[in-house]
């Protein structure tokens, strides 16, 4: 019994162990929004500007701290006129404010604008690095299926030179077919080789955007993309308006319109009263001795009253202030009107960029079709053997070839649609 359950025990380990080794090499699979998500989670700039949100908030809380009581504890020694002994002060002073034109909710409201504009920053970049991401996934995905495409051609471009080198061996090729067979499989070779510095282009490309190795020969991974049959698009004007209400920088510009009228407000308000509690409570010590002991109490002394305090002149710093930031208010109206502008214009662009996009895909999808059905064609006649294998590997390349065209055609319409949705913000 103890031996079976011995071997039982071994036999699990070693499956165990086999299977983490074919999980290990097992190629995974990367989805665009994966992709995405990696883009969000490891890029220090987005970093940056989440830390930067952090900040804001802490701005918030220490904006209140002005109508929570203020404690202050002093300490005090000195020589009084007439006396020969030191003396020691211990003062505990405190104040309460009850009311400011300049408050502590008004500079809340402040830093409470700034902790939105940073939010929207960090959306606008968000934005961008999904836009980003996108466009390079759909190119290295584009590289990645194009793989079948070259092989499929490097093979054939071999076939078909060494039949033109048995034909010349045999004088059935002349001089200048022979030079036409060997341009034709140089330019093929070519093709094939810059393959390969066009999938490292790209491949880096996505790593770059999301900071994370994807394609190392250790742990390669194999990009998977969820194609869209149905392509979203609304009247121009639209999509026009869908973006100037949804675009966080046209909303960020708005809050800093708000933040700096706030802003401006609350320096004008400075001019005008604030009143409070105020109290303290002090105990004066006389020192004397050798050993600096204390020798006698002098006095206990405290007070409690309101306080008034209005600030009549400041040389007019606080009015240059205001005027400084209602300055800052205009430029950011002004900047508000330009970045709308740019952002129809980016719309326009994107918009009329997807419908070319589109067309020429309607139009290429009919000759897709035809030559899908020839390669069909050609096929039954290589099964009957109406035509040579070399001929048949020949349209099956042709094939190949055509049904990367027509993907080149759809990632090429999907970036568009990408560039669109950027451009609404991904609100359509």
């Amino acid at each position: 019994m103890k031996k079976q359950f011995f071997k039982l025990f071994v036999f699990s380990i070693v499956f165990l162990h086999s299977i983490s080794k074919c999980e290990n090499n097992e190629v995974k699979t990367l989805t665009m929004q994966e992709a995405v998500q990696l883009g969000y989670k490891f890029r220090s700039s987005l970093k940056a500007l989440q830390f930067n949100t952090q900040a804001s908030h802490y701005t918030e809380k220490q904006a209140l701290a002005g109508y929570r009581p203020q404690v202050s504890l002093n300490n005090y020694s000195f020589y009084a006129k007439g006396t020969k002994n030191l003396q020691n002060q211990i003062t505990l002073r405190g104040s309460q404010l009850i009311y400011s034109f300049a408050n502590p909710i008004d500079q809340f409201k402040i830093a409470k604008k700034g902790t939105l504009i940073s939010k929207l920053d960090e959306d606008t970049h968000k934005n961008q690095i999904r836009n980003q991401v996108e466009n390079a996934f759909l190119l290295a995905y584009l590289e990645q299926e194009k793989l079948t495409s070259i092989d499929s051609l490097d093979n054939s471009a071999k076939k078909n030179i060494k039949e033109a080198k048995h034909k010349k061996k045999l004088n059935l090729l002349d001089k200048n077919n022979w030079l036409i067979e060997k341009a034709k499989y140089a330019k093929d070779e070519s093709v094939v080789k810059f393959y390969i510095d066009e999938k490292n282009i790209a491949q880096k490309e996505l790593e770059r955007l999301t900071n994370t190795t994807i394609f190392s020969p250790e742990n390669k991974s194999t990009l998977k993309w969820n194609e869209s049959t149905k392509i979203k698009t609304q009247n121009l004007n639209e999509h026009i308006i869908t973006a100037i209400q949804n675009r966080p920088e046209v909303k960020s510009l708005m809050a800093l319109i708000e933040k700096e009228h706030l802003d401006s407000r609350y320096y004008k308000n400075t001019y005008l009263p604030s009143v409070g509690i105020n109290g303290e409570i002090s105990r004066t010590s006389t020192v004397g001795g050798t050993q600096g002991t204390i020798v006698r109490l002098d006095k206990i002394a405290s007070n409690v009253g309101l306080g008034v305090s209005w600030n009549f002149s400041d040389g007019g710093a606080y009015f240059h202030k205001s005027n400084e930031l209602h300055a800052k208010k205009l430029k950011a109206m002004m900047e508000k009107e330009s970045t709308a502008k740019q952002i129809k214009l980016e719309v326009e662009t994107s918009y009329y960029e997807l419908s070319k996009a589109k067309k020429e895909q309607d139009a290429q999808f009919i000759e897709y079709k035809q030559a899908k059905n020839e390669f069909e064609l050609r096929k039954q006649e290589f099964e009957i053997g109406n035509i040579s294998k070399t001929t048949f590997i020949n349209t099956k390349t042709l094939w190949e070839q055509k049904q990367f065209e027509w993907l080149s055609i759809k990632i090429n319409t999907a970036i568009r649609q990408n560039n669109l949705n950027f451009a609404c913000s991904y609100s359509v």
